[in-house]
């Protein structure tokens, strides 16, 4: 929609959506916004994205005309060294970014020894200091109060537990949920799970809240809570340490940034897939998409063909603690000869990984002044192990890992492993144009790709290129995954094209703001998600 809106807030979370446009209101900017929308997400989302999670978050700073990337990553504890899990004979797990692999007793999916060390409190701090302009409390009081006075479970919410959705992580959150006396005293406080209609009440997580706001990050890290979950990790097989949780840090990092046209694409630095989506439109960037016609076959086959190529050409390059791959992805010779692929109508091979649906939010929000912040930020699907009194559901990110020795990905401590991350930023003539994003891994990079050409390449209105069908393909040479109400006509012609097309109803959440060419914001939400969008 467009609007004559000063400020825009669009995230999957209606709620928190809500709340970041009130922080708006209240005369903040972007970041004190964006610090208040992601406390309210880990309220109204608990099961992908909770205090116990990781994020990377895009600012950009209109006093600066400049993006800053402050990574709150995840990272393996001192204790997750090799052979801290005992991998099952053939058990890959169809993970988003291509490197789960089962283990006995699926320990890095449930338990104590699925986590990562949780970094986002520390990086919501972080970026407060450097750009938030509202008192920190200040920014914590709506989601203290939604969590002590609880939320409407809706569809969108319902399906993060819903045991009867299919989960392709292999293990369903309701199962890691009935497995976790914490966990149950949330989400089962009948002896069932929640349904849709209820009210789901976190007293607990509003008291840690409330430690938050007084006391600031020092409290989770340093602090009291660090302490309470140092010694439940330590008692219970976790993988990292109380010192791991005190030396839990956020860094300033170094965007990565490409060219597509007059815009320029700014994301988080590798391990996170964002430079993925920069090579898919460096290569299609120098084929006429536009003259084959939005979703026609002949357009979804050349769109395939290229993610699946950069997909596998990333899972080649990108390696577990090195933020190094950006080069390497981006190198003109290896643009230009998958851009030659592609016109000769290849495909790739397989590499033996299929797609799932992941846990993770997003938010993007530009404010007055037009400054504008894009922000990933997971906890996963989330572990099921709730710390006793602090009520929030701790990270499955182990599952990054690869449990076997000698790859790309494989387990090491105090690592940052192969990861979702992904925000974007784009500017034109040095300003933000749009800031968008979205949950679930590689199907984001997917999702954001054929967003994007519908607007920059046949003139989409954003909420209708967010709604669109889209396809989805990864490391499954000529496997083309469509949603159930995805034309059939066109899968018939995508399998006369050499795809197998597999319907599956994969679930990236596309959350967007852009300026309108006449200044206007204009926000899109996905109907896949909760669709959260408020302006003022």
């Amino acid at each position: 929609m467009t609007s004559g809106a000063t400020g825009m807030v669009a995230c999957p979370e209606p709620l928190a959506a809500e709340i970041g446009a009130g922080i708006l209101a209240r005369g903040g900017n972007a970041v004190d916004a964006g610090v208040a929308t992601a406390f309210a997400q880990t309220v109204a989302n608990p099961m992908m994205a909770s205090l116990g999670g990781c994020g990377h978050l895009l600012v950009y700073r209109a006093d600066t005309a400049a993006v800053e990337l402050i990574q709150a990553s995840p990272m393996s504890g001192s204790r997750a060294v090799p052979g801290a899990y005992e991998p099952v004979a053939s058990g890959a797990i169809p993970g988003v970014v291509g490197s789960g692999r089962r283990v006995a007793g699926d320990r890095n999916l449930r338990t104590h020894a699925a986590s990562v060390i949780p970094t986002l409190v520390r990086g919501l701090e972080e970026v407060h200091r450097r750009s938030g302009t509202m008192p920190w409390a200040a920014l914590l009081e709506p989601s203290i109060a939604l969590a002590r006075d609880g939320l409407v479970v809706t569809p969108y919410l319902y399906e993060t537990w819903d045991p009867f959705l299919p989960h392709p992580m292999g293990v369903q959150p309701s199962e890691k949920i009935e497995a976790e006396p914490g966990a149950r005293a949330i989400f089962m406080p009948e002896g069932r799970l929640l349904r849709v209609g209820e009210r789901l009440v976190q007293r607990d997580l509003a008291r840690t809240l409330e430690r938050v706001a007084r006391d600031g990050a020092r409290v989770f890290y340093d602090g009291e809570i660090g302490e309470q979950i140092g010694r439940d990790f330590e008692a219970h097989g976790g993988l990292f340490t109380t010192d791991d949780l005190r030396d839990a840090a956020a860094t300033l990092g170094t965007p990565t940034s490409a060219r597509y046209r007059d815009c320029t694409f700014v994301t988080d630095a590798p391990p996170g897939l964002g430079v993925i989506l920069l090579l898919i439109m460096q290569v299609l960037e120098g084929i006429d998409v536009r003259s084959l016609g939005w979703n026609s076959p002949a357009y979804l086959d050349v769109v395939a063909r290229t993610m699946q190529w950069a997909l596998a050409e990333a899972a080649g390059v990108l390696t577990a603690g090195s933020p190094n791959g950006a080069a390497a992805l981006l190198d003109p010779a290896r643009v230009a000869s998958v851009r030659d692929r592609v016109k000769r109508g290849e495909f790739s091979a397989a590499s033996g990984a299929a797609p799932a649906r992941e846990g993770t939010t997003h938010l993007a929000i530009v404010d007055r002044a037009r400054n504008a912040v894009s922000w990933v930020h997971s906890s996963g699907s989330g572990s099921g192990v709730v710390t006793p009194g602090l009520g929030f559901v701790h990270n499955d990110h182990m599952i990054m890992f690869d449990p076997h020795p000698g790859r790309l990905a494989s387990l090491a401590p105090r690592t940052v492993p192969v990861h979702g991350g992904g925000p974007v930023i784009i500017l034109r003539s040095g300003r933000p144009w749009m800031a968008i994003g979205s949950p679930a891994g590689a199907l984001k990079t997917t999702a954001l790709t054929q967003v994007l050409l519908a607007v920059l390449e046949f003139g989409l209105p954003l909420q209708a290129a967010i709604s669109s069908p889209r396809i989805h393909t990864q490391h499954e040479s000529r496997t083309v995954m469509v949603e159930s109400n995805f034309p059939s006509g066109l899968a018939r012609a995508l399998g006369r094209l050499g795809h197998r097309v597999v319907v599956s109803d994969y679930r990236a959440r596309v959350s967007a703001v852009m300026l309108s060419p006449d200044g206007d914001l204009v926000g899109g939400a996905d109907p896949r998600g909760g669709g959260g969008l408020e302006w003022i």
